[in-house]
């Protein structure tokens, strides 16, 4: 791929290369930043893991975090993180930005988390994506694997919890 050459012509190993952009996306700022960081001698799995806590910190600014009881979130987070669950759970990660907006609410509550660094708006194919590989790995993590006991018990508690 043109980010594993990007990173090999800049002395990274190809295999080494080929790991940091399953987990950046091919972002070229991830990709700048994680060379960076190769050649201060952190290992991939430390770059990784801090891409992933960079992610993280996403949801907390934007105020998406999971809490420890999911009984605490609040009727917004409930429809962001159902729209989060929708898009990885869809064939081409990304959904139709009409029913984003409705699943939200309204085109201002729409706008709204699109400026958050979560979700991204394709205007020419007029869909919502989530914002970066690292953000949709974090998301994976949070509520887990398509299928899994893990994400069944997340939807589970988003369909069933009171909004409030």
């Amino acid at each position: 791929s043109e980010s594993v050459r990007y990173l090999t012509g800049r002395g990274v190993d190809e295999s080494v290369a080929s790991s940091v952009v399953s987990f950046s996306g091919g972002r070229m700022s991830l990709l700048k930043d994680a060379q960076q960081r190769l050649f201060r001698k952190q290992s991939v799995e430390d770059i990784k893991s801090q891409f992933l806590t960079l992610a993280k910190d996403e949801f907390g600014r934007s105020r998406l975090s999971l809490p420890e009881d999911p009984t605490e979130l609040t009727k917004r987070q409930i429809k962001a993180w159902s729209q989060i669950i929708s898009i990885v759970d869809s064939p081409n990660k990304e959904i139709p930005h009409r029913a984003f907006v409705k699943s939200v609410g309204d085109d201002e509550r729409a706008n709204h988390f699109l400026q958050q660094n979560i979700f991204a708006y394709h205007a020419k194919r007029d869909t919502v994506s989530l914002q970066s590989t690292p953000i949709e790995l974090y998301v994976m993590d949070s509520v887990g694997e398509r299928g899994t006991s893990q994400r069944v018990a997340v939807i589970d508690l988003l369909s069933h919890l009171p909004e409030h």
